[in-house]
């Protein structure tokens, strides 16, 4: 995965937590603040998504803050263009059409790039 493709924010997140589990945050709080409080709680929305520790580093870095998280479209666009190349070898273009809600010419333009 391309950190790069990541806001500045995020890759603020994901140098402390990793890409893997800021994209656990994107998917869940995308387009909405995500408030980081001074404590952690058990059974918190941060600590159920990403662990005691993870929860406790951004708690440690945002306390108090609200962060946007933002839809990230393009970073979505690419991890989905790569699983379409991923399914390509099990799926016909018509059928990866409809598995991604695409039209079958975007299918094949997204199959003859490499990234």
């Amino acid at each position: 995965m391309n950190i790069d493709l990541l806001p500045k924010n995020l890759k603020e997140i994901a140098n402390l937590i990793g890409f893997e589990k800021t994209l656990l945050i994107v998917e869940k709080f995308a387009g909405h603040r995500l408030y980081v409080g001074r404590t952690i709680e058990n059974g918190s929305a941060l600590v159920t998504l990403l662990g005691r520790g993870d929860a406790e580093k951004l708690s440690k870095r945002f306390a108090t803050e609200q962060i946007e998280i933002p839809n990230c479209k393009r970073l979505k666009n690419w991890s989905r263009d790569a699983l379409i190349r991923q399914d390509r070898s099990q799926l016909n273009m018509g059928e990866l059409a409809a598995k991604y809600g695409l039209s079958r010419g975007r299918v094949q333009k997204i199959c003859n790039t490499s990234n």
